[in-house]
């Protein structure tokens, strides 16, 4: 994760093996409105989902989708950052900004596409030679701490 901190999505990368399953989809659905700093917690709802040619922000597919993941240490941190860079993105974006309410935007405020997460993620990987492509695997992101740390993936 060392290598993500730099990119605009790190918070993203932090929160995303946290929302298993699916992760891009319900990581880039996150709303401030479903993160309670002062409770502690991130209330999985939404997801941003591509239909065709149209990016679709709606309600997770089941109820056992809906869930809420402890706010704790490196994922408090990065929403954080990510809810302060945000704010400067609002004041320099001015009359540019739209405001979907969206955790992980563009700069002008938009929802982000999920593949350009994607993208970036696996462009990150490369840089620093881990392996397997996360892209394709979604139990990258273990292996993608593990080698962080030194340990095994599990």
């Amino acid at each position: 994760m060392r290598a993500a901190r730099a990119d605009q999505l790190y918070p993203a990368f932090v929160l995303a093996p946290g929302v298993r399953s699916a992760p891009r989809s319900e990581a880039l659905g996150l709303r401030w409105m479903d993160v309670d700093f002062d409770e502690g917690h991130v209330d999985i709802r939404r997801q941003l989902v591509r239909v065709g040619r149209e990016l679709h922000h709606g309600p997770v597919k089941t109820n056992a989708g809906k869930r809420s993941l402890p706010l704790l240490g490196i994922v408090r941190e990065a929403l954080e950052v990510q809810r302060r860079g945000q704010e400067i993105m609002r004041e320099q974006a001015g009359e540019h900004w739209t405001d979907t309410g969206l955790v992980f935007t563009t700069r002008s405020g938009l929802h982000i596409e999920p593949r350009n997460l994607a993208r970036s993620f696996t462009r990150i990987v490369k840089s620093v030679n881990l392996r397997p492509d996360p892209s394709t695997r979604p139990e990258a992101h273990r292996c993608l701490a593990a080698q962080e740390t030194g340990r095994r993936a599990t």
